[in-house]
């Protein structure tokens, strides 16, 4: 453990570090105090997702139906 170092890296990387030692540490730090260190790094973000026919049958889209291209051409592949 390196205390600087983490530190350090939490800077200059804008994040954050902590030292998990035990059970209880983890819940406090993943539970309770997770949602305070988050923080909003992309506002109007895209995405676009390939599925894999052979693997994927359905996938439901949800408030994006209008732009459901992905779903179109795989039912046209099958």
């Amino acid at each position: 453990m390196n205390d600087v170092l983490l530190e350090q890296l939490s800077d200059n990387g804008n994040g954050n570090y902590a030292y998990v030692d035990d059970l209880d540490e983890a819940r406090k730090l993943f539970v309770e105090d997770l949602t305070s260190t988050l923080q909003v790094i992309a506002l109007d973000s895209k995405v676009q997702v390939d599925f894999n026919p052979d693997v994927v049958a359905y996938y439901r889209l949800i408030k994006y139906e209008n732009r459901d291209v992905c779903r179109r051409r795989m039912l046209r592949n099958r």
